[in-house]
């Protein structure tokens, strides 16, 4: 199993604080996916964005520092085999260290975005 990466802002709890955005434990709709009519996400059409086994892969904006890169929040990891129910990682279709968490079938937006943000106490983290 991998570990997945992500940068997020930290809550007060020193846990990703959940949201709808880029810099949160959530996806962006219709940015990183978008519903169907019915407000449905779909498995294999997207999901919040992580980068796989390297944390140093991830886009030089949302590296901090520490990272090398300028981001301006914490890495986050994430055991893949964490993701139960609802959630999949997959990469992307290039092969490259980009990945998505996305939802593992049919699933109303609002009960992925839940299911994201439910993973939070799973997130440990990460120092160089």
């Amino acid at each position: 199993m991998r570990t997945l990466y992500r940068s997020m802002k930290a809550d007060q709890d020193g846990r990703p604080a959940c949201g709808p955005s880029a810099r949160t434990l959530g996806a962006r709709i219709p940015d990183d996916l978008s519903p169907d009519a019915w407000g449905v996400v779909h498995p294999c059409a997207g999901g919040m964005s992580v980068t796989a086994d390297d944390p140093r892969a991830l886009p030089f904006h949302r590296r901090p520092p520490e990272f090398g890169g300028m981001g301006r929040d914490p890495v986050y990891k994430l055991a893949e085999a964490r993701l139960v129910g609802p959630l999949v990682a997959r990469p992307e279709a290039d092969g490259a260290t980009h990945w998505f968490v996305e939802p593992r079938s049919a699933l109303p937006v609002d009960r992925f975005q839940a299911a994201l943000c439910a993973t939070r106490r799973d997130w440990e983290m990460e120092t160089p």
